[in-house]
């Protein structure tokens, strides 16, 4: 595996685009593109796929009408200060989350054990009963 040129991350071979002209990899989508459009490409288009970076003009001349793309950040890849924002938010969410499946899997088992107990409880007059009759029963046989 290697990284994104674009995110820094990790990019499997099968989900990765490569530049004709610097040979860096991105994912699809940290470039514009999804598996299934960058696969209508043609093969001429995709074998000689040039990166944003690439596309953009080598020479800087201030009378060209078109000037060079600062660089952006991914579409997908959050703002450093969101990225906190987020991380907290997820944090909050994973606290609650777990805190309603701890009181959820608590009420199942406590009403399994009530249930097995009652069940218990339940057969317990059934058995004295019948040893109940038993002993009447060899009394008056006697």
């Amino acid at each position: 595996m290697s990284s994104c040129f674009g995110c820094q991350q990790l990019v499997s071979v099968t989900d990765k685009i490569c530049c004709f002209d610097c040979k860096n990899n991105f994912h699809y989508g940290c470039v514009g593109y999804t598996k299934t459009s960058f696969s209508r490409l043609t093969a001429k288009a995709k074998s000689n796929w040039k990166c944003p970076a690439c596309k953009l003009p080598t020479k800087n001349d201030d009378n060209t009408p078109v000037k060079s793309i600062s660089y952006s950040p991914p579409p997908h890849a959050p703002l450093p200060s969101a990225a906190g924002n987020l991380d907290e938010y997820f944090r909050s969410m994973e606290v609650s989350l777990l805190s309603k499946l701890k009181t959820e899997l608590v009420s199942l088992i406590e009403d399994k054990i009530l249930k097995d107990i009652q069940k218990k409880v339940g057969a317990i007059p059934q058995t004295n009963s019948n040893h109940g009759k038993r002993s009447v029963d060899s009394r008056r046989q006697f």
